[in-house]
C-alpha cells in the first residue's frame, strides 16, 4: 500500500499478515523469517512444488497465442480483441508441478480450483481474483480462457492421492471437469467441493452447498472446505442410445437416426435426463443462450427466458403425441400402458434430489411405500409429469 510513494504498510502474499511500516510494529528482520502461508496453509500449493518451464517452451507458448490471436482480429477486423484475465497469465503454460517428495511437509489437501467467470453474472470474475489472492495463483484456473480443465488437471495429476478440487460454476462447469476426469483415466476422482454460481445449481443442492452463492466472504468457504467437510458419492450413470429400427420406415429416417448419432456430446449421466416437453424448452434456451450469450448472462435474466419459453410451449403443446412413440420398462415391469393412458407430457429420469432450480417432484416428504431418493444408492428414479407441473417448474 503507497502513499505519495511512501510504503506505509507491509503484507505477505502467503500468510496476508500485515504490518505498519514503522521500527515499532514491523522489522526488516522479519523479511528473513519464513512464511507458514497462514491459516489456509493446508490448503495452498507452496512455489517450491511449481517449476518454471524454459523460456523456449514459454516463448513458443506464447508465439502460439500471438498467432492464434492475428488469425481471429484477421478474421473479423471491427471487433476488439478480448483481454486475457488475470488468471489466464498467472495460470498459462509456464510452471509443471515437480514430483513431490512425501517425506518433505506441505500441504494435506492442495485444492485446484477451476472458475468459470461467465458463471453468475460478474459473481464469477470476482470469484476468480479473489481466488487468485487468497491461494496461489498458479492453482486457480479461469475454465473459458484455458479452453477447459485438462492442463489444470494434467499439471496437477502428479499429487492425486492429496489433491482437492473446487469447482466455482453451475452445473454444466461441474459436468466439464468431471468428463475431462473420465477422459483422462484418473484412478480415483478427488473429493469436489461446489461453489454455485449457474442458473439451477440442482447438483449443487443435492450435495450440501447450497442453490446460490451468497456473497459470503471466501476465506470463510475455504476454511469450511478444510475443516467442516465430509466426503459424499455421486452415482453417474452411462446412457447407450441407439438407433430406432422402426424409424427407417419413415422418409428420411435412416439420416435422422445417424444424425442423432453423430451429434450427442455426452453419454454420461450426473443430475437427471429426461423425454418431452422440459428437454424442449431446455433446448430452446441453450440454443437461445449460444445464439445471444450477451443477452442470457445472469440468473435472474435465464430464469425469466425460462419461463417464457416454458409458457410458449405449453400453449403449442408440441409434445402433445409423444405418449405415442414411448414404451418403458422399470425393473422389469412394462408401464407402457400407463404412459399412454395419462398421456405424461414428460418422462423424467432422476439420479439426485432437486431438479429444475431446486424442486422436488416427489414432494418434500415420501411415502412408506417409497425410499428417499440418494445419489449413491445405485438406483434411478423414474417420474412422470403434467403440464401443470411443468408450469410450476419454469415460473
Amino acid at each position: 500500500m503507497f502513499r505519495e510513494k511512501e510504503v506505509i504498510a507491509i503484507t505477505c502474499s502467503w500468510c496476508k499478515m500485515s504490518y505498519h511500516n514503522k521500527r515499532s510494529c514491523f522489522a526488516m528482520e522479519r523479511l528473513e523469517e519464513k512464511c507458514d502461508r497462514g491459516s489456509l496453509r493446508d490448503l495452498i500449493v507452496p512455489p517450491s512444488w511449481l517449476i518454471r518451464l524454459p523460456n523456449s517452451k514459454k516463448r513458443d507458448h506464447k508465439n502460439a497465442a500471438k498467432t492464434q490471436r492475428k488469425k481471429k482480429e484477421s478474421n473479423k477486423p471491427n471487433e476488439i480483441s478480448a483481454k486475457i484475465s488475470f488468471c489466464f497469465c498467472s495460470t498459462g503454460r509456464s510452471s509443471i508441478v515437480k514430483p513431490i517428495d512425501p517425506a518433505i511437509a506441505g500441504p494435506s489437501q492442495p485444492l485446484l480450483v477451476f472458475v468459470n467467470p461467465k458463471s453468475g453474472g460478474n459473481k464469477g470474475s470476482k470469484a476468480l481474483h479473489t481466488l487468485c489472492w487468497l491461494l496461489n495463483p498458479r492453482q486457480v484456473f479461469d475454465i473459458t480462457a484455458m479452453k477447459g480443465p485438462k492442463y489444470g488437471l494434467e499439471m496437477y495429476r502428479k499429487v492425486v492421492t492429496q489433491l482437492r478440487i473446487l469447482i466455482c460454476g453451475g452445473d454444466g462447469t461441474v459436468g466439464w471437469v468431471l468428463s475431462t476426469l473420465d477422459q483422462l483415466n484418473w484412478p480415483a476422482y478427488p473429493p469436489m467441493a461446489l461453489l454455485p454460481l449457474g442458473t439451477g445449481n440442482d447438483l449443487s443442492r443435492g450435495m450440501g452447498w447450497g442453490g446460490a452463492f451468497s456473497d459470503e466472504p471466501l476465506s470463510q468457504l475455504l476454511q469450511a472446505i478444510l475443516h467442516e467437510t465430509a466426503v459424499t458419492y455421486l452415482d453417474r450413470w452411462r446412457i447407450d442410445v441407439q438407433p430406432n429400427v422402426d424409424s427407417s420406415t419413415i422418409e428420411g429416417g435412416d439420416d435422422l437416426n445417424d444424425a442423432v448419432q453423430s451429434s450427442l456430446p455426452l453419454t454420461v449421466m450426473n443430475n437427471y435426463f429426461s423425454i418431452g416437453a422440459d428437454a424442449h424448452v431446455a433446448l430452446q434456451f441453450h440454443h437461445s443462450r449460444s445464439a445471444n450469450p450477451q443477452m442470457l448472462n445472469s440468473r435472474f435474466k435465464n430464469r425469466i427466458a425460462y419461463g417464457g419459453l416454458g409458457t410458449i410451449d405449453l400453449f403449442k403443446r408440441s409434445w402433445k403425441d409423444l405418449s405415442d412413440f414411448i414404451t418403458i420398462e422399470c425393473d422389469g415391469v412394462d408401464l407402457t400402458s400407463k404412459i399412454k393412458e395419462f398421456k405424461f407430457h414428460c418422462i423424467l429420469f432422476h439420479n439426485i434430489t432437486f431438479y429444475a432450480g431446486g424442486t422436488i417432484p416427489w414432494g418434500s416428504d415420501t411415502s412408506d411405500e417409497f425410499l428417499r431418493p440418494s445419489s449413491c444408492d445405485g438406483k434411478i428414479e423414474v417420474a412422470t409429469l403434467y403440464p401443470g407441473c411443468t408450469a410450476r417448474r419454469y415460473s
